[in-house]
């Protein structure tokens, strides 16, 4: 509108100025905005901002969805894990989902993202056994001598 506007009054012999003033007035629009109008003409075609990409977060709340007997399962299997004192890492867990055949198979991915809308958070684990045979002696040692009462001095 603004540009069609400025094409009509500028084909009448008047100066630069007075036209954005009067387009200006006629449209109701600001000099400014007149302004930057007539500069896209004259640049090329008017072109609408692109639209950005939202941020995508990982979680697949909306996209995975199991019913509650998959989800008590694997959260059992979970569980039982730590109950015979090992620790669940995402193939562990995978491998007892696919021995029990109640339960579908999953994929590496699929049940991480499961595991992680269930509420499980990745943590890195110590891949030195030894360190954790040593860290579990010196604990029930410590416990050991607690209860002798060789532990307060």
């Amino acid at each position: 509108m603004a540009s069609s506007s400025w094409a009509s009054m500028s084909r009448a012999s008047t100066t630069p100025p007075e036209v954005l003033s009067v387009v200006s007035e006629d449209t109701g629009v600001s000099h400014r905005t007149v302004a930057k109008l007539k500069v896209e003409c004259l640049r090329g075609t008017l072109v609408s901002p692109k639209k950005r990409p939202r941020d995508v977060a990982i979680s697949s709340t909306g996209t995975v969805k199991h019913d509650s007997f998959t989800v008590h399962a694997i959260r059992l299997n979970v569980k039982s894990m730590y109950a015979k004192r090992e620790i669940p890492t995402l193939d562990s867990v995978r491998k007892a989902v696919h021995e029990d055949d109640d339960l579908p198979n999953f994929t590496k991915t699929t049940l991480w993202r499961l595991m992680k809308d269930m509420g499980f958070t990745y943590d890195r684990r110590i891949r030195n056994l030894g360190i954790i045979v040593w860290r579990r002696r010196y604990l029930r040692a410590i416990k050991e001598f607690r209860r002798q009462g060789r532990g307060n001095r």
